[in-house]
């Protein structure tokens, strides 16, 4: 039953917390409103990759990328993730090549 009272308790932090939070975002929307829109549209990018337009996530960070400053660095983390993998490559071209012996071999 003493376990019981530990749970709720972390709750009642965490609304505490949340609550405390909401005013102070508020006022730093105020102060600069740069941040927030920086914010949605970092916030955005990583709704596009999570549902796998990267396509999208591509065209998002150009201009987070182009701005500089430290959500350049999360919008072009996001971008290279986005990019083929050499392996993927290699792999491919080697299969191609398999492919193309086994039907000199074995048909031609």
């Amino acid at each position: 039953m003493a376990k019981d009272p530990e749970p709720a308790e972390s709750v009642d932090e965490d609304a505490s917390t949340e609550e405390v939070d909401e005013p102070t975002e508020g006022a730093d929307q105020v102060a600069s409103p740069d941040e927030g829109s920086s914010d949605d549209r970092l916030a955005q990018l990583q709704a596009a990759f999570d549902r796998g337009d990267y396509a999208e996530v591509r065209s998002l960070a150009e201009p987070l990328i182009a701005e500089g400053g430290p959500l350049a660095e999360s919008a072009s983390d996001l971008v290279q993730r986005t990019r083929v993998d050499p392996a993927q490559i290699g792999v491919l071209i080697g299969c191609l090549l398999f492919f193309c012996f086994i039907v000199w071999k074995y048909v031609l």
